[in-house]
């Protein structure tokens, strides 16, 4: 119950739990592409013409989530904060605890810069300090007034330290970029989500025929596909989090987990209030013999089993209170903040809908725990217990129950450790990959010049620049840039002689990156050949550079230096490349950390089409105890070459990293405690279901052998039933399994497979030697009697 009822509260708060504000139904996002694919944002360009010619939705406005650096007291600090439009605070119906919220003139041009503090920022930073209104606190080096200080709890739209008011080119911009920002509106009393959703679909299919995008070409296959459904929808914002799959892969994986636990506690209880039932059946068949009728027979085991439950549901409660208090201060670990990144309504704590939940599941375990006992007892025959007493009069039917919901307990264990060792198959090549990124101390920060039309050449210099004036910055030892590219396909043509092509082509798919600049950072990696330099031109020889996976797939046993591969599918210029190096198989993108594999390709920034990507800079030695000041210069020498970016952040490399290596031993430490406690679930009820199998047998085993079975023999006999009982139990757990089988393969690789199956074929292993444990103890104690008292056995 306590298991079922943490996932029923996960599930709850992180999909449907309504924001605890005033009209917090009401509120909505605009979002780009169509419903079921979730709220994708929407281009800042794009918003500025269709907002005007809204009906349906009110109060509509946008706002980013931005990464500022916040100088207290002369120590940078990076902080969260939300830049959006002064009615954000009139939707949300809140005003400031200190002081006022931000205000129309806010956003003038010209106006002054002004800031709005959390209250835990105000707390943990300056101590509650009132005396620090209308102060100036320098934010991104621009000296801003703090003008308020929100409520406690308050963090609307999302987990925030500070509030800002948008720029002025985010409201209006004069080019169709692909600057993208959020967005919040309030649905009009009388209007329908259809209503609206209509509209926003008409009015953007109407814009993008208006103003086509400018970066179609820059997209992966995939990203391209996703930017030109030219439609959009309002999605809650709550539920337009998640997209439809996402929502449903995610409660169909808590729910098959806790599931499978819940069952098996089920059939654990049920079966002893079976084998309790079955052993007062001659006192029951006494009282029907009586006159009491079978129903009110039922009613009292029925009885047992509500008390069982309600204990069972108020400790389930106290149980899931303290699992949710211990999440909330894992996520605020992982993540770091207030609210560990979570929007601020995820908070996971036992309220109504936990107590409705316990309802629920607590009247399914009455239903589930008490209706075997209760049909024996309606269904028994009594007449032949009373002239019989024996527990052979009994019959098949309680044995071949036991039977049953062995194989049962067998296919359910099975199933969640197989769905439970691809799940940690899956989390161990996760971390396996994030352990090749080799950025410690690195910095990194995305600067979106795409948003002020900067060319090939304008942004080649751009970097160049930059790369110069961090030359002379002593905490910086290099640094260079990455382009993500998406996927493509790889051609690879032998060459049969010094002159031209021939051979037939290999074809693979592979993650496609280009670089810029020094690679000093990643040195280590670099196997064999050589990696990109300063004479690589756009005139020069068209060369790449391969990882070593995607050299052993295209030639193996032969080098890869020297062969010639075309890139296509990923904004390349589908030119034949030399290959001048190998690179060890690296993490370079997120998406890559579920990928079948490792094959990736690098291509020159000089001789693609360069867009917006990272600028990674590795920390000199003597400055890694002060990440701020190199975070800071990098920071302010890409303000100086841009002062118009309006989006510019600078992290440590590792401290993203870390957050998703937390994450993962988070869900590896959950899933193999969910598993090792259904396991131990599964076998304490089989050995019970086992045994009690065996003791319905008594008379069988006594009679056998009067007719002079010896007693290897029957021990043989009723050790092959419970191999038979595991066989059938695992094939069943198999076929249901397939599909899952069939979508790893597809999604992963056999590699992650096979090894799940070595860990299942361990674990029935195990439940085999327990199901023969639980017989042979048993049968052996049955043979030490005499036949006639086995016979006799009540």
């Amino acid at each position: 119950l306590g298991a079922s009822l943490v996932a029923f509260t996960f599930s709850y708060t992180m999909f449907f739990k309504p924001m605890p504000i005033t009209n917090g139904e009401s509120i909505y996002h605009i979002c780009s592409g169509p419903k079921d694919l979730g709220c994708r944002n929407i281009r800042a360009f794009e918003f500025a013409q269709l907002r005007q010619d809204i009906t349906t939705l009110e109060n509509i406005g946008i706002y980013q989530q931005p990464k500022v650096m916040v100088n207290i007291n002369g120590m940078p600090q990076i902080a969260s904060a939300i830049k959006t439009e002064w009615n954000m605070f009139q939707i949300s119906l809140s005003n400031a605890f200190l002081g006022r919220t931000l205000q129309p003139y806010d956003q003038e041009a010209g106006a002054e810069a002004v800031v709005l503090l959390s209250f835990y920022y105000w707390h943990t930073h300056f101590n509650g300090d009132a005396n620090i209104l209308d102060s100036l606190l320098t934010i991104d080096a621009v000296p801003t007034r703090i003008v308020g200080i929100m409520p406690e709890g308050y963090l609307f739209p999302w987990s925030s330290e500070l509030w800002l008011p948008t720029d002025s080119s985010v409201l209006s911009p004069l080019e169709n970029g692909d600057l993208r920002v959020n967005t919040f509106a309030l649905l009009k009393t009388g209007i329908s989500e259809a209503q609206a959703d209509a509209e926003i679909a008409a009015l953007m299919a109407r814009t993008r025929q208006l103003y086509p995008s400018e970066f179609r070409d820059n997209y992966s296959s995939s990203a391209e596909y996703l930017a030109q459904l030219d439609t959009g929808h309002i999605g809650n914002f709550v539920s337009s989090e998640f997209s439809v799959m996402t929502k449903i892969v995610l409660i169909v994986i808590t729910g098959l987990l806790t599931g499978f636990i819940f069952l098996l506690a089920c059939i654990n209880v049920g079966t002893l209030l079976l084998a309790r039932t079955n052993e007062r059946l001659k006192d029951i068949s006494i009282r029907v013999a009586l006159g009491a009728p079978s129903k009110r027979l039922a009613m009292q085991i029925m009885g047992e089993s509500i008390i069982i439950s309600l204990v069972g549901g108020l400790l389930a409660i106290l149980f899931a209170g303290l699992v949710m208090e211990y999440v909330n201060l894992r996520t605020s670990s992982i993540a770091g903040g207030a609210t560990g990144g979570l929007a601020f309504w995820q908070q996971f704590h036992i309220d109504g809908s936990t107590l409705l939940g316990t309802l629920i599941f607590v009247v399914t375990t009455i239903i589930l725990t008490s209706a075997i006992p209760c049909w024996r007892i309606i269904h028994g025959n009594f007449n032949t217990v009373m002239r019989d007493g024996t527990r052979g009069a009994v019959g098949l039917k309680p044995g071949r129950s036991s039977k049953a919901l062995v194989v049962i307990a067998i296919s359910l264990i099975t199933l969640l450790l197989y769905l439970s060792a691809l799940a940690g198959g899956l989390a161990l090549t996760m971390r396996e990959r994030m352990s090749s990124i080799n950025l410690e101390d690195t910095l990194v920060s995305i600067p979106t010049l795409s948003d002020h039309g900067y060319n090939k050449t304008q942004r080649l210099q751009f970097y160049t620049n930059l790369t110069n004036t961090l030359a002379l910055e002593p905490s910086i030892d290099n640094v260079y840039f990455r382009q993500v590219m998406g996927q493509g396909q790889i051609e690879s043509q032998r060459p049969s002689s010094p002159s031209g092509l021939s051979g037939e082509a290999d074809f693979s798919t592979a993650y496609i990156f280009a670089q810029f600049g020094a690679r000093q950072g990643q040195g280590g990696n670099l196997l064999q050949g050589r990696f990109f330099d300063e004479f690589d031109q756009a005139e020069s020889e068209a060369i790449a550079a391969v990882s070593l996976s995607l050299s052993l797939q295209l030639w193996p046993g032969q080098s890869a230096i020297g062969q010639r591969i075309r890139v296509t599918g990923a904004g390349d210029n589908e030119s034949w490349r030399r290959v001048v190096g190998i690179i060890k198989d690296t993490l370079n993108d997120p998406n890559q950390i579920l990928a079948p594999n490792m094959n990736t390709v690098y291509l020159p920034l000089t001789q693609v089409e360069p867009m917006d990507g990272l600028i990674l800079a590795q920390i000199n030695g003597n400055y890694k105890g002060n990440t701020s000041r190199a975070a800071s210069s990098l920071t302010q020498s890409i303000l100086a070459l841009e002062p118009n970016l309006v989006y510019v952040t600078t992290n440590r490399f590792d401290d993203a990293i870390g957050v998703i290596n937390r994450l993962i031993s988070f869900s590896m430490n959950l899933a193999i405690a969910c598993s090792s406690f259904s396991f131990l679930v599964a076998i304490a009820g089989i050995f019970g279901l086992t045994q009690n199998s065996v003791r319905f047998a008594t008379h069988e085993i006594g009679t056998r052998r009067a007719l002079g079975a010896s007693d290897s023999k029957i021990s043989r006999t009723f050790l092959a039933r419970g191999g038979r009982q595991v066989l059938i139990g695992f094939l069943i757990a198999m076929v249901i399994a397939l599909p899952f089988t069939y979508l790893a393969i597809f999604l992963l690789s056999w590699q992650i497979i096979k090894t799940t199956l070595l860990l299942v074929i361990l674990v029935m292993g195990i439940l085999y030697a327990t199901v023969l444990l639980a017989i042979h103890y048993p049968v052996k104690k049955v043979l030490q009697l005499e036949p006639i008292e086995a016979l006799r056995h009540e």
